[in-house]
């Protein structure tokens, strides 16, 4: 395969692309306001953050890749998955605080589908709250599909 058309280079640019959209905003956190911490495809063991608040992981994003499809014709598509976490000392800033992460993100992809340069983000995109937040913790997700390019097909005759 040619070119950097995998799922996985998808995901660094979708990565690379909410680290440039959060880059000059703080969160909520444990420790104060601090920048959003972006993983992929799950969180890091809890062992590197148990004893000191200012490794622990909140706020962040994982960027999970959940499924895709290589079609015969077309662009690939990708499932993705952002889960985002915040703490709050309380209940209403932790609720508007989670609530403006998803219109930012939803926001920017709705007017700039396009990252990566090959990338294109593709509505709708479905949003949602946890049913019972663990405050001080404070959870949201998204979902959506990406499409990519796929490699060309290599004639045998060529």
């Amino acid at each position: 395969m040619t070119g950097n058309w995998t799922a996985l280079d998808m995901q660094s640019a979708l990565m690379a692309e909410l680290a440039e959209l959060f880059k000059n905003q703080t969160f909520s956190g444990p420790t104060g306001r601090r920048t959003m911490r972006i993983y992929e495809q799950d969180m890091p063991p809890a062992d590197r953050y148990a004893d000191d608040a200012d490794a622990e992981p909140s706020p962040y994003c994982i960027v999970r890749l959940e499924d895709g499809e290589l079609p015969a014709i077309g662009p690939q598509t990708v499932g993705v998955t952002l889960t985002f976490s915040l703490y709050a000392d309380d209940e209403k800033t932790g609720h508007r605080e989670m609530m403006h992460i998803i219109q930012l993100v939803a926001g920017h992809f709705i007017e700039q589908p396009v990252f990566g340069g090959r990338f294109e983000a593709i509505p709708p995109f479905y949003w949602g709250r946890a049913d019972q937040d663990k405050s001080p913790y404070y959870y949201g997700s998204m979902t959506f599909l990406v499409t990519a390019p796929k490699p060309n097909r290599r004639s045998k005759f060529a």
